[in-house]
């Protein structure tokens, strides 16, 4: 009996003495998506005032507790709206739209985001997110559009973006601020994110 236990203390000091083994990169990452639709005045006061006659869209990582202060602000005022796209499933380097949601009744369901992660050999920031926008009047015409834009990020974090109506045309439109998470999924998982 003391033998067996010396054997499994002795097993148990051998696995910590060996060095650890390098974790795998992702097969695959699932790509979250939240959306808030605020009015352009509660937009304004968190972010920068609009552009009188251009929409304003751009983009970071979201490295501070902005998105907090957004659950916070839908949770007290009814006129923000939080919005959760489906997610998206993307092979590393791919290229991908964000699917829509069923409903289209809110200006953020006419937001087209196309999205690209690519493993990066950085420490403090092994993803880089790249990221297009294109936002669509209710007739189809577009409104504004952002190419392409990336940025690196550190694992479980988000790009955010902002979308601001032109301030002398915003009429009923909402701004719109978005948050995109890429996750790293191993393969397994990615086989099973994809059925």
């Amino acid at each position: 009996m003391i033998r067996a236990a010396l054997v499994g203390i002795l097993l148990l000091l051998a696995a910590c003495a060996s060095p650890a083994k390098p974790a795998l990169p992702p097969a695959a990452f699932r790509v979250e998506t939240v959306l808030y639709e605020l009015p352009l005045a509660s937009a304004e006061a968190l972010y920068r005032t609009a552009d009188p006659n251009e929409a304003t869209l751009g983009f970071d990582a979201d490295l501070t507790a902005s998105r907090s202060k957004l659950e916070e602000l839908a949770r007290r005022d009814p006129a923000v709206r939080r919005v959760v796209r489906p997610d998206l499933v993307l092979d590393p380097g791919k290229d991908g739209r964000v699917p829509p949601r069923l409903q289209h009744d809110l200006d953020s369901d006419r937001l087209e985001i196309d999205v690209r992660v690519s493993i990066v050999e950085h420490e403090w920031a092994p993803l880089r997110l790249e990221l297009s926008l294109r936002r669509l009047a209710a007739d189809g015409s577009e409104l504004a559009s952002l190419p392409r834009g990336s940025a690196l990020l550190p694992e479980s974090a988000a790009m955010r973006f902002v979308c601001l109506p032109p301030r002398e045309r915003a009429g009923s439109q909402h701004a719109i601020v978005g948050f995109v998470r890429p996750v790293g999924l191993a393969a397994l998982d990615a086989q099973r994110a994809r059925r």
